[in-house]
């Protein structure tokens, strides 16, 4: 066993020297061993460069000719000529072109070269001499299980990170769309209504009265109970909503409406004068037991 894994070891560092050595050549054949063993070596050498500041991004660029001229020998051990080539690899250039508008797009790309890969590591070339010349000296029937089983682990690793990924992207659009509704209740609710009272700005210190007479019924009970309180400053001024529950807390935090937003501050203790008038900043929200705070600043 340990003599078959050195065998392994050796085969894999002199194809992938092969694969640099070849790095602009299109002439030829390669096998699934030599595709097999590039792609374990980029592997463990991937892994490598990704504690390196942009080393990864170095890395890929610098194999991203060698491994493109390979693809096209291991097409060639198909006996696939120019035209065969150019149509598999075309849904993968237009993903590319198509990824500064679409995450998706790139999501596509990554899955289709996986499939390329799936084949390249999957399915046996012309066992004879073909147009492209003599078949690989190496017996890749030896290990032909190797190949398959590791280009499935490989797809089904992929498959598993598009997925999680998807559903990441979908989640964020959730919570994008809520943010956004929460802030037009608000606009409509609290900050309209305040604006509308004071157009020209020079908001007093006392705008409980005001507000109360203006909003909603909803809106007034929270106002009664000390839920929300507003807060004069000129300019400025600052809405304090308190007894929040984490959800409430994060939404408010992130505010997205039509009004500036100067700052925002978030605790999960009771506001105080120094943390509104900013001695003692500090913002986080961790929203235990609903007794987070927000506080918001708008300016005219």
């Amino acid at each position: 066993m340990k003599k078959r894994l050195q065998s392994i070891a050796a085969s894999i560092i002199k194809e992938y020297t092969t694969f640099l050595k070849k790095y602009f050549c299109i002439k030829g054949r390669a096998g699934r061993h030599q595709f097999w063993s590039v792609f374990i070596a980029t592997f463990i050498l991937s892994f490598l460069f990704s504690f390196i500041p942009q080393g990864l991004i170095a890395f890929a660029l610098i194999t991203l000719i060698p491994t493109l001229t390979l693809y096209i020998r291991r097409f060639h051990d198909f006996n696939c000529g120019r035209k065969t080539i150019l149509v598999s690899f075309l849904p993968l250039i237009i993903s590319f072109i198509a990824t500064p508008y679409s995450i998706y797009a790139f999501l596509f790309a990554i899955f289709y070269t996986q499939i390329l890969l799936l084949a390249g590591m999957s399915i046996k070339g012309s066992p004879k001499a073909n147009n492209y010349g003599l078949a690989p000296r190496y017996n890749d029937n030896k290990y032909q299980k190797l190949y398959i089983a590791t280009a499935l682990l490989s797809f089904c690793y992929i498959i598993y990170l598009i997925g999680n990924t998807i559903w990441t992207i979908e989640q964020a659009k959730k919570i994008l769309q809520t943010n956004a509704n929460y802030g037009l209740i608000m606009d409509s609710q609290i900050l309209t209504p305040i604006f509308k009272n004071y157009p020209q700005g020079n908001f007093p210190q006392d705008m409980q009265h005001a507000l109360s007479q203006n909003a909603p019924d909803a809106l007034k009970h929270f106002i009664k109970n000390g839920n929300i309180t507003i807060r004069g400053q000129e300019q400025t001024f600052t809405i304090i909503f308190n007894g929040l529950n984490a959800k409430l807390c994060r939404l408010t935090q992130n505010y997205q409406g039509r009004y500036r937003l100067v700052s925002e501050i978030a605790h999960s203790e009771p506001l105080t004068e120094e943390i509104l008038n900013g001695s003692d900043f500090s913002n986080g929200c961790t929203c235990e037991s609903n007794t987070c705070s927000v506080a918001l600043s708008f300016s005219r």
